[in-house]
């Protein structure tokens, strides 16, 4: 592939709601652009872009592409992400390396969730924005419903820039309104020919209202635009770019990826209406002494760049993706990695297209390069000149919703799968992993279950680790009702040195959340002050064993307020055992209860659902906290038992036909009674017995 100069590159990144044919349409440019010599199939498994084998399995895209085009002497870095919540880490790092967003949108389906989510996305990062609206050769098309849809939703700014002739199986091409021709196809070649006469109208309306949004960026312009009703060629042009840039026109075009209808159009405008990379708003960064500045791509300054994505091949190692953003970058350099403190000589630089690797001899500010075989540089890193140190603001990553217990075949297994993810985590930030005490278990996070699943199939092929998933234990917790005294004496004589300590402590409820709190109440020296710590680390030692169920006590308030010592046979050990058998005499007569964590839930449905949603949440023994409205969703607002959450995921997405999110945090931990905690009382003790077993 060539190398091309700022002015002559495009960032686009392709986003939309799963199934809308974002994929279809960068196979489409692929064909007509000349890279692939057949239109590539998602559903045929042919597809370009989703080569990966959990991609072909599943029909639909896991991971970010990068996918430049060269057209008319252009490069245009279209970025192909995912369509699911699953793999919103994807998205956000495909968002992170563009200038633009295209937002792909159904025909039949029109604006689903995660149209909505990336459409936010997108708006926080004030970048400007285009719609396709796709499938328009598909049965049930409505080309000018969709329309509406996004002026009614997103903004009255949304401007069709192509519109369809005809629809549905009739499809027989798209206007292109400023140049007011039509493309009418026969199979995947088009001719232009004049305007069908009853869409003349239609295509004036559209016109107009194109250039009166464009022309209202420009006080000068339009004030000879109303006087004379007239705006020269290079004028519009001018205005457009001023528009869209400035988020104050979002075109629509439109097409039929799966029959190549639209592409050359869409490819046209990416060059003469989307803004270069120097043209867009400048890129937030701190110097070396933390002071904010502002980066906009300059060839002729210092190289810096920030790595958006790592990914693993047999033969390359970790290919380190990267969004160049200032100088010109060639083999041989040294750029510092800021964040990792550490020196990296780029080797090698290539383009990536696809499963396709090109090594190119340099790259410009603006463009988007893969850089093979850096020895400590990942996801969120900044890559910098040593005479111009720079620090890009780094991608945050969504906390996990999901989260599962791996159960190894072997120990050996176990081993593997420490170095197993420290690969994944390096390639997928929203994957986390970690050892829990409390139960020894190992515990995989992720942002849904089909997400966790693929990087256990992963783990599975890649690295030859034997594991299982299972539901996670839950973290329960206990505590008392009341107030409670006991007292106890330690007192052991079986030939050599004695054991001596008595023990009177008091326990109280503390308000939930406040954890545990030891006052000493000792007066007189009745135990010696060298004893006190002792006594409270037999407390601590008997709250985490627990009293009813094996969980750790919290929200008690321990008083140690009398005891006794002996002169010679008094110790650390001996007030340990005293405390601890006294505190759990005094919970058991104390009222204890168990307490289980509740989480704050937020779900995302269209509207439609809301009732199906409610009414799950309810039997789930969840509280509506309360309903909002967003545009044609619902966001709902929940709290619920963290025991209660298992396969929500699954559930939520069969309940909504995948349309569905959420997202999950801790809020506090409630009273269990009844047969619930009976019920994970006997478990808890048949899982002590079963270890006893083993041991």
């Amino acid at each position: 592939m060539k190398v091309y100069t700022t002015d002559k590159i495009r960032n686009v990144v392709v986003v939309g709601h799963g199934g809308c044919g974002k994929t279809s349409l960068i196979e489409m440019v692929l064909y007509k652009s000349g890279v692939t010599t057949r239109l590539g199939s998602v559903d045929l498994g042919t597809s370009f872009c989703n080569y990966d084998h959990e991609e072909i399995k599943r029909q639909t895209s896991i991971y970010l592409k990068i996918i430049p085009i060269e057209w008319n002497g252009y490069k245009i870095n279209f970025i192909d992400t995912p369509g699911y919540a699953d793999f919103i880490g994807e998205i956000l790092c495909g968002i992170k390396a563009s200038d633009i967003g295209l937002i792909v949108v159904s025909a039949v389906a029109g604006i689903e969730v995660q149209t909505q989510k990336v459409w936010r996305m997108l708006y926080e990062k004030s970048m400007p924005r285009a719609f396709f609206i796709n499938k328009c050769d598909r049965e049930g098309s409505d080309f000018d419903s969709v329309l509406n849809s996004l002026k009614n939703t997103f903004s009255n700014k949304v401007v069709p820039f192509q519109i369809p002739i005809e629809q549905g199986q009739n499809l027989k091409g798209i206007i292109d309104v400023l140049t007011e021709k039509a493309y009418v196809y026969k199979d995947d070649k088009f001719e232009i020919k004049e305007i069908p006469q009853e869409l003349n109208e239609t295509v004036k309306i559209y016109k107009s209202g194109i250039i009166e949004t464009s022309v209202e960026t420009d006080d000068a312009l339009l004030e000879k635009y109303l006087e004379t009703g007239e705006v020269s060629e290079e004028e519009l042009i001018k205005a457009l770019h001023k528009a869209f840039n400035s988020c104050e026109l979002f075109p629509v075009f439109c097409g039929a990826s799966t029959k190549a209808i639209g592409a050359e159009e869409l490819l046209n405008n990416v060059i003469s209406i989307f803004p270069q990379p120097a043209d867009t708003q400048a890129i937030k960064a701190k110097d070396a002494k933390g002071n904010e500045v502002s980066i906009r791509p300059d060839s002729n300054e210092q190289p810096a760049g920030f790595i958006f994505k790592i990914i693993s091949e047999p033969q390359l190692g970790e290919i380190a993706i990267m969004r160049f953003y200032s100088g010109k970058l060639t083999p041989g350099t040294e750029l510092i990695n800021i964040r990792q403190n550490s020196s990296e000589r780029i080797g090698h630089i290539m383009v990536i297209r696809g499963k396709n690797r090109d090594e190119i001899t340099e790259v410009y500010a603006g463009d988007i390069c893969a850089l093979p075989k850096l020895k400590n540089t990942y996801i969120n890193d900044t890559l910098s000149s040593p005479k111009r140190k720079l620090l890009f603001p780094e991608i945050v990553f969504p906390e996990p919703v999901v989260d599962f217990s791996i159960r190894t075949a072997s120990r050996k297994d176990q081993e593997k799968l420490g170095n197993a993810f420290s690969k994944i985590l390096a390639n997928d930030p929203t994957i986390k992993l970690q050892m829990d005490p409390e139960f020894n278990q190992t515990i995989i996070k992720g942002m849904g279950e089909q997400h966790i699943e693929i990087t256990m199939s992963k783990i599975k092929e890649r690295f030859l680790v034997e594991a299982t998933l299972d539901k996670p234990l839950i973290p329960y917790r206990e505590t008392i009702r009341t107030q409670q005294e006991a007292r106890f004496r330690h007192k052991k004589q079986s030939g050599g040195a004695g054991q001596f300590a008595e023990v009177a402590l008091r326990i109280s409820p503390l308000e939930r959340g406040k954890g545990f709190e030891f006052v000493d109440d000792i007066v007189g020296g009745v135990i010696p002050s060298q004893f006190i710590p002792s006594c409270e680390k037999g407390v601590i030692w008997a709250m985490k064993e627990g009293v009813i169920a094996g969980y750790p006590v919290v929200d008690v308030q321990v008083s140690l307020w009398d005891g006794k010592d002996h002169p010679v046979d008094s110790k650390d050990i001996a007030f340990q055992i005293a405390a601890r058998t006294a505190f759990k005499m005094a919970m058991e007569a104390a009222k204890p209860v168990l307490l289980e964590p509740i989480m704050n839930v937020e779900i995302t449905v269209p509207d439609k659902y809301t009732g199906d949603v409610t009414g799950n949440l309810n039997s789930r023994r969840g509280r509506i906290q309360g309903i909002e409205s967003l545009a044609e969703f619902q966001v709902i607002k929940a709290t619920v038992p963290q025991a209660e959450m298992y396969g929500y995921s699954g559930d939520l997405r069969s309940m909504t036909q995948g349309t569905g999110s959420y997202t999950m945090s801790f809020s506090h931990y409630e009273e269990l009674t009844g047969q619930l905690a009976e019920r994970v009382i006997t478990e808890s003790k048949k899982r002590e017995e079963e270890t006893r077993e083993k041991e």
